[in-house]
């Protein structure tokens, strides 16, 4: 059975190992959190789904920032149809006096992420590549799909005990090509 969902849940959680070189200053990062249409970021996509969020800057300058940071994604505009060619984007941006950076970034495909889903809160590992495609450091997040399926009353995921949910972490790395 297809499932047409509503929202995702997202809770962006830490980096780990995370490299990048930072003269003048220690090494606090922020992640921005957005759905994007494949490669092609002049694709409009649908007013509800150009929202960016933004996590808080990490504290600290160390390698491995914490966030904890719960995002929620309005999918309710979006078709399970075009799940394959939309997916999400993490960019790790640093922090200056004249705006900020991308030092590395992670796109998960929303049909994969659709497609693994089971019910409960899922654990991912990306690698965060850099702009020459060499991996950085490893973004941790969790995720809940919440929404209905095609049969009218039988709704899904509507609980709203994300945070509290908890389940083994993986140890497995998801890499994007």
């Amino acid at each position: 059975m297809k499932m047409e969902y509503t929202s995702l849940e997202l809770q962006v959680i830490s980096c780990e190992e995370l490299r990048a070189f930072n003269f003048f200053q220690k090494l606090s990062v922020f992640v921005t959190v957005s759905i994007v249409a494949g490669d092609n970021p002049k694709k409009q996509l649908h007013p509800a789904l150009q929202r960016c969020h933004r996590t808080p800057t990490s504290k600290g300058g160390h390698r491995n920032p914490e966030w904890n940071h719960e995002v929620g994604l309005d999918l309710s505009a979006v078709s399970p149809r075009d799940y394959p060619g939309l997916s999400l984007r993490f960019d790790v941006r640093l922090p200056s006096v004249v705006g900020s950076r991308s030092i590395g970034e992670v796109r998960a495909s929303l049909q994969e992420l659709v497609d693994e889903f089971n019910g409960t809160v899922q654990f991912r590992r990306y690698l965060v590549k850099n702009d020459d495609g060499k991996g950085i450091g490893v973004l941790n997040f969790r995720y809940k799909l919440c929404g209905k399926s095609d049969e009218v009353g039988d709704e899904i995921g509507s609980d709203r005990a994300f945070v509290q949910s908890s389940g083994p972490r993986s140890n497995n790395f998801s890499y994007l090509e």
